[in-house]
């Protein structure tokens, strides 16, 4: 038997961010490119757009830029807060797993 848990932040009471939108992000910097990010993720683009501006939004924060085409086309890009906020997502949420696997540990064995 194994523990599992979530971890989202919320900004009065409305989803900023959570697994899906943190995933989302990381594809886009893997691939460089929302429209890949979609398409590995096998999630509609607009749908992909959409969840990446509410985070904007709702924070007042730019978390992609989309870079122009040219020769080798163009692509789409997180920027320096969008790194770093998923960057202490990570850490957020590894910290937190180690915290309920412990606690999981010391409660059922």
């Amino acid at each position: 038997m194994e523990v599992k848990s979530k971890i989202w932040l919320e900004e009065g009471g409305e989803l900023v961010f959570g697994e899906g939108k943190y995933l989302l992000l990381k594809e886009i910097e893997k691939t460089g490119s929302l429209n890949k990010a979609a398409a590995n993720l096998n999630i509609n683009y607009r749908k992909c757009w959409a969840q990446v501006k509410a985070i904007e939004d709702r924070l007042q924060v730019r978390f992609v830029e989309k870079i122009k085409g040219g020769e080798q086309g163009g692509g789409t890009v997180l920027t320096d807060k969008g790194r770093e906020f998923i960057r202490k997502y990570e850490k957020l949420t590894a910290g937190m797993n180690e915290i309920v696997d412990k606690r999981f540990n010391k409660v059922f064995n």
